[in-house]
């Protein structure tokens, strides 16, 4: 069985036990990320939650109707981790609202190789956070686990 193979993508007995903690931002404006789950697509929405996180800070914003897509796709979970946080932090840059809250709808197999991922970041009621958004500091990480998976990343601000 390859490696492929044993990292499901979707949990099929829906107890994804998503998870993520991050540091505070240190002397040099960097804060790390760690998030986890039994399937990619609770991990990966797990760490798009982490991003909010140190974005926004710990309160969330008061939930609108509205949406906006996110995309991300790469050669491998961890590249595709990656893009998925640059299109959420542009997500936040273009959005004159702040964001409640983030969900991953689905993970695939390309059929050429790689993974491709989508969900959507739910807007607030509320103006976005005067503080300067992160970018990415530290290219993600990926890595199995005996009950799931876990993806690392570092974000800076300036």
């Amino acid at each position: 069985m390859t490696k492929r193979e044993r990292t499901p993508l979707h949990d099929i007995h829906a107890k994804p036990n998503a998870r993520f903690t991050t540091t505070a931002w240190d002397a040099e404006n960097v804060a790390t990320l760690e998030a986890s789950g039994s399937d990619v697509r609770s991990a990966l929405e797990a760490g798009l939650r982490a991003v909010l996180s140190l974005a926004a800070g710990t309160e969330p914003a008061p939930a609108s109707d509205r949406s906006s897509p996110l995309h991300g796709e790469g050669e491998d979970l961890a590249e595709m981790f990656l893009d998925l946080i640059e299109d959420f932090l542009d997500e936040l840059a273009f959005s004159p609202f702040a964001c409640h809250d983030v969900v991953i709808d689905g993970v695939l197999h390309r059929d050429g190789g790689g993974y491709v991922a989508w969900g959507y970041a739910t807007e607030s009621t509320s103006p976005p956070p005067r503080t300067p958004l992160p970018y990415v500091h530290t290219a993600p990480t990926v890595e199995s686990a005996v009950d799931g998976i876990v993806f690392r990343a570092a974000l800076a601000r300036a």
